[in-house]
């Protein structure tokens, strides 16, 4: 970093993001290849640390440009193509024109603000509003850099990365084979070659060395804290395009790209500036196609240009846009249209009638759009009311052409009007189908049903830095088997030191909210502070809350109450419960110390009472000590009279807590002959070691139940951020009650109202 003298931000308490961009990939594709074993590292995000795959709907049209147009700005349909007439040129333009893309982009920020501002950005057509932004089409900028270097500088950074150089090298020169083994197939098959000869160099280029430099990139960002970057994975949209989206040499490219991205996975985890979170996607899918060309015989120029002479195409993939000569009357667009779709094979034609309205043209007919687009994407289309609004808006665009032809319709195979065996930009359930994968805890806004579209990626990511509140949101957790069940945690949080020694109290925040417990028990905080009182009473008597608690409560937006065990001397073993609805305390305080170990540090316990779905529950925490002799005291005196022995204790009870004991130690058997292990005799589980985080080795934070439960499931989080979060790993449970206790059980009060699951 210091020898490209490229800025380091400060640590910032702001979190980070990381989007990553896997072009061209539809959800059926990503699953497949799931399935197949291609992508490693995005089945472990999903199996390991709970991410959670959404189909991701493109918009129209289903093109890069439009998506981050989307995405980065908030501005639908920002262009009606990869390749449209511009007119402020009067030309045809393609936007990986750099002036063309700067033009379009002036346009946009006019419109919304830019999502990346202050980050960076790779591989994308627009800059996001990026401080800093290489490979892409308004500005190249690494060049500058790398001349910035002085030769010692240089070749310190090329050994620095020895072994990305050399990886590098042996992936390129794997590459050239394989583009000459591909080159040769191509040839065979009858295809153009000086078309296969120029796709060498491309390939090579674009699976390899953007992707690579990329990769290296964003990891050096995230090592400097920058607060936003986006990166675009063009491989496998390159050979699709080619090749087909279903073919080998198509997912052959998404095992380098999976690599990439667990490196930058890692590199944000490891990151100590930032709190990352990583979101993978991409921004639409392709549809495996015929070529126009070799369908026909005539390329779509040459159809129209003997039907309108003197009118300009533009047609890069499976739309074509017609620009006349002369403005066309109603009549004549419709006689053309039609012309089109039964002399010519065009699956559909679009024109806007003089009226505003949309009208299609098929062989099946003639429809308005969108009030009869099902009669032309088909009913089963997975986003038909979105993509029917969609298209009519994308035939209105001002830079579209008189007439749109689309090389998709619901009853006709796919065509794309270049040379190509994948394309994407029109109406197709497969193009417009990408896949957003998201981490659980993210906010996404509440209208997002079955599927996210850009719109909604971009307000999720605006709140996930924290710059924009949701208005209305809810948050992605792993799912409940019960959804009308109690979901418990038991966390000692380590003082919010992780296993990496950072102390960071969001990280604590985050894993509580992936698994958005009901009631959380939190031993360890190590902060002195009022015994049982609640949040509100501390701070009117002017009390300071414990800075960690505070950071973690504000970060899940949530009425809790702090209990603190005991501070005394340079230890602390803070407890706390936080919860969804109001806790009422029914006892907190010291376990009395054990009268033959004196200077031992003293233990507490909290114990409240807490209405949820009807019903009021009692749960305890506590964290016991390190001396045998002294924990058996505490739990002795935890079941007797005082505490959970005596008359207030009635109804369901959930014991939470570190109680530094294994299943075979005596405080373990003692409260076992009493109340149930959530870990012991639930079916096709077997019993989590929950200490170490790293390396669990023994089992001594435990939840226990009483009799009213019936154990649904059991967690113990082995995701990387919970690994780190603390030496400690939590135990997450859901719990259901009996049936035979729900007609015994008195009711609950009217539940106070809450913002449950509200972001």
């Amino acid at each position: 970093i210091r020898l490209m003298r490229l800025p380091v931000a400060e640590p910032a308490a702001e979190p980070g993001l990381v989007l990553i961009q896997v072009d061209g990939l539809s959800h059926t594709q990503f699953q497949r290849a799931l399935a197949r074993g291609k992508l490693p590292m995005l089945r472990r995000l999903i199996r390991r640390e709970g991410y959670q795959a959404w189909p991701f709907y493109s918009g129209l049209p289903s093109s890069t440009p439009a998506v981050q147009g989307e995405l980065f700005y908030g501005v639908k349909s920002a262009v009606p193509a990869f390749s449209f007439r511009e007119p402020q040129s009067g030309r045809l333009v393609r936007m990986y024109e750099a002036e063309v893309a700067e033009r379009i982009e002036q346009e946009l920020r006019a419109q919304g603000a830019p999502l990346l501002e202050g980050g960076s950005v790779y591989s994308n057509v627009y800059t996001g509003g990026a401080a800093e932004v290489h490979f892409c089409a308004p500005v190249l900028r690494w060049g500058e850099l790398l001349r910035a270097l002085n030769p010692l500088a240089l070749v310190i950074l090329v050994l620095w990365h020895l072994a990305s150089v050399i990886r590098v090298a042996g992936l390129m020169a794997l590459e050239v084979v394989l583009a000459v083994v591909d080159f040769l197939r191509g040839c065979l098959a009858g295809r153009s070659v000086r078309k296969e000869l120029k796709f060498i160099p491309a390939r090579v280029v674009v699976s390899i060395v953007l992707r690579e430099l990329a990769t290296i990139g964003a990891v050096l960002d995230v090592a400097r804290g920058l607060p936003v970057i986006h990166l675009n994975l063009l491989g496998y949209d390159e050979q699709a395009h080619r090749r087909g989206p279903s073919s080998r040499f198509a997912h052959w490219t998404l095992k380098g790209i999976d690599g990439c991205i667990r490196r930058i996975w890692r590199a944000a985890r490891r990151a100590r500036r930032r709190q990352y979170q990583v979101w993978i996607y991409s921004d639409h899918g392709q549809e495996g196609t015929l070529a126009y060309p070799l369908h026909t015989g005539r390329t779509i120029q040459q159809v129209v240009a003997e039907l309108m002479p003197g009118a300009e195409v533009a047609a890069m993939g499976p739309l074509a846009y017609v620009y006349p000569p002369t403005p066309l009357a109603d009549e004549r667009k419709a006689a053309l249209a039609r012309q089109l779709v039964h002399a010519h094979a065009i699956p559909a034609v679009y024109y806007v009638h003089q009226n505003g309205g949309v009208r299609a043209v098929t062989t099946r007919g003639e429809f308005s759009i969108p009030d009869q687009a099902a009669e032309v994407l088909g009913e089963d289309h997975p986003f038909l009311p979105e993509v029917a609004h969609d298209l009519a808006v994308l035939c209105r665009h001002p830079y579209s052409g008189e007439l749109i032809l689309s090389g998709w319709a619901g009853h006709c195979p796919p065509i794309s009007f270049p040379d190509e065996s994948g394309a994407h930009a029109g109406p197709g359930p497969e193009e417009t189908r990408g896949f957003a994968l998201l981490p659980p805890g993210t906010c996404v806004p509440e209208r997002v049903g079955k599927w996210l579209r850009p719109l909604d990626l971009r307000e999720a990511a605006l709140h996930a830095l924290g710059r924009v509140p949701l208005r209305s949101g809810r948050r992605l957790i792993r799912p409940r088997p019960d959804p009308h069940g109690l979901r418990v945690m038991s966390y000692n949080v380590h003082g919010c030191v992780g296993s990496d020694g950072r102390l960071a109290p969001e990280r604590v925040a985050h894993v509580i909210a992936q698994y958005d417990p009901d009631v959380v028990a939190l031993q360890e905080l190590q902060v002195p502070g009022l015994l049982g009182q609640p949040a509100e009473a501390a701070t009117a008597d002017g009390v300071s809350l414990p800075q960690r608690l505070q950071e973690i409560v504000e970060h899940l937006q949530r009425d809790f109450l702090y209990g603190s065990a005991i501070y005394w001397a340079t230890d602390g073993f803070d407890n706390a419960l936080v919860a969804r609805r109001p806790l009422r305390v029914l006892r907190a305080g010291r376990l009395l110390p054990a009268a033959d170990r004196p200077g031992q540090p003293v233990r507490g316990a909290l114990w409240a009472e807490v209405e949820i779905a009807g019903q009021t529950l009692q749960i305890l925490n506590t964290h016991l000590g390190h001396d045998a002799r002294q924990r058996l005291a505490h739990i002795e005196e935890l079941l007797g009279p005082e505490w959970l022995g005596g008359p207030r204790q009635r109804g369901p009870l959930v014991i939470c807590g570190d109680l530094n004991s294994s299943p075979r130690g005596r405080v373990y058997r003692r409260l076992a002959r009493r109340f149930r292990d959530v870990q012991v005799g639930l079916a096709r589980y077997r019993a989590r070691r929950t200490y170490s985080s790293r390396y669990p080795w023994v089992r001594i934070d435990h939840v226990f139940v009483s009799r009213h439960w019936d154990v649904v499931a059991v967690e113990v989080p082995r995701a990387e951020l919970a690994v780190r979060a603390s030496d400690h790993l939590p135990v997450v449970v859901d719990l259901r009650l009996a049936p035979a206790e729900l007609a015994i059980i008195p009711p609950a009060r009217a539940p106070v109202k809450g913002a449950e699951g509200a972001c």
